[in-house]
């Protein structure tokens, strides 16, 4: 259906893909809320071992470096597999 001649149908296509990006916007923000809640709840200090260093980082920062860091693992294992299919 072309939409230059019918102005209802481009109408129509902008009122489908509405409720899906409200839902994506929702979404988005209830994930940023809990992150918050996860950031503020664990803002005390933990002591982390690596070899001879020991230094005293918030829990908040480890998991967002342990989630980092595991997105990261996760984009190069998906880049090398799906390099090799095709």
């Amino acid at each position: 259906m072309n939409t230059e001649r019918n102005p209802k149908a481009a109408q129509a296509n902008t009122k489908k893909g509405g409720w899906f990006k409200r839902l994506k916007f929702i979404l988005v923000l209830i994930v940023v809320v809990l992150l918050l809640i996860l950031f503020f709840q664990n803002r005390q200090p933990a002591t982390v071992e690596v070899l001879f260093w020991s230094p005293e980082v918030p829990v908040s920062l480890l998991l967002l470096g342990t989630f980092v860091a595991g997105g990261a693992i996760s984009c190069i294992a998906l880049r090398l597999w799906s390099g090799r299919r095709g």
